[in-house]
């Protein structure tokens, strides 16, 4: 699982190079953790994926709570999916 995690934060850091950006990343990856999300899990894979996007990562980061921030997660990875097949 611990490489999973490290395979998807590499993939993540081609997504822009800003200090901002590597904060925000590294912020997902802590609420995560905090929410008891497991890595390896679908709702991790899929938050990380997401979340390569800097809009959807911070309205991610926006929410208060962890059944708010799954929630939104949940509705907006299709619509994620959607936009990468433009």
């Amino acid at each position: 699982m611990r490489q999973c995690a490290e395979q998807i934060r590499d993939s993540l850091s081609q997504f822009g190079t800003s200090d901002n950006s590597d904060a925000e990343r590294n912020q997902v990856f802590k609420v995560l953790e905090e929410d008891g999300i497991e890595e390896g899990t679908e709702l991790h894979i899929r938050t990380t994926t997401i979340c390569q996007d800097p809009d959807f990562r911070k309205t991610y980061l926006m929410h208060k709570t962890k059944i708010s921030r799954a929630g939104w997660i949940e509705e907006n990875y299709p619509i994620f999916k959607m936009k990468l097949q433009k």
